[in-house]
């Protein structure tokens, strides 16, 4: 939910060069033409079809469902950050959004944001600095028709600052940006606490997602920006990355790796893959 600096936006196409992602500690970033049109990386699997414009709500943060028919994200009515969900009836990107609603049971008056869905919608995670620092919680529920509880810290990471989190379709893994590094830790449960951390040698990777299959990486860094890694034991960090949409932010990827859904200003757009 962090818009690029004031002196990235002045250098613009310098930004997208390299000068906004030194910020990160990576290689320069490769611009793409990725929010006018279908894009590929050179071969190596980028491609996605042109913009989406998603109708019917706004705000920051959006993650969307599986099927595509529950939206949450971050709005600001009330001078803090705080989570809403809404629905619609099909999957269909020309299909408005409705039915928006505060997740009350989420929400205090510090700051809410950056939420992230497991494949079957039952755990949500998302930050919150009401402890007085930036952590990780979570919330459950049994059945879509049903709300969310009430959230707690995420077990296991009661201690780790937490920039941006994203947790995999299965709920076994927690990739998060910790102000430190771009980390991940696992459990071997849903009851059970993170652990086994993993450290990448990335530096920071700001609102991260992951694909399902753990090899793609997508951050803010001078639009939204795609890295790779060979093997899930591999580092994010090598080779060169793509700038997959240069007016985008706060993007996450769908759980079956078919959609990114992000933010331009406080619009919400979605993006699919190419076929």
């Amino acid at each position: 939910m962090e818009a690029p600096s004031s002196i990235c936006r002045v250098l613009g196409f310098v930004a997208l060069l390299g000068g906004c992602d030194r910020v990160f500690g990576l290689e320069p970033v490769v611009a793409r033409d990725g929010s006018t049109g279908s894009d590929a990386d050179g071969g190596t699997g980028l491609c996605f079809e042109p913009r989406v414009q998603i109708t019917g709500v706004t705000g920051f943060d959006p993650t969307l469902s599986a099927d595509k028919r529950e939206l949450i994200f971050v709005d600001k009515p009330n001078g803090d950050y705080d989570l809403f969900i809404a629905t619609r009836d099909d999957a269909q990107a020309s299909t408005p959004f409705a039915n928006e609603t505060a997740i009350t049971q989420f929400n205090t008056t510090f700051d809410e944001t950056d939420a992230s869905l497991t494949e079957d919608g039952l755990v949500v995670v998302f930050k919150s600095n009401r402890s007085g620092a930036a952590r990780a919680y979570q919330s459950e529920r049994a059945n879509r028709a049903v709300a969310f509880l009430t959230p707690v810290m995420v077990p296991g990471l009661e201690s780790t600052a937490i920039n941006g989190l994203d947790i995999s379709p299965d709920g076994l893994t927690l990739y998060f940006d910790d102000n430190v590094s771009f980390a991940a830790a696992k459990r071997t449960s849903r009851a059970a606490p993170f652990g086994n951390i993993q450290r990448f040698s990335l530096d920071h990777a700001a609102y991260p997602s992951v694909s399902p299959d753990g090899l793609e990486l997508y951050y803010n860094a001078a639009g939204i920006v795609r890295r790779t890694r060979a093997s899930t034991s591999d580092p994010f960090d090598g080779g060169t990355a793509a700038v997959v949409d240069d007016g985008g932010s706060d993007a996450d990827l769908t759980s079956d790796g078919s959609t990114l859904i992000f933010r331009g200003g406080t619009t919400f757009f979605t993006r699919e893959r190419c076929h």
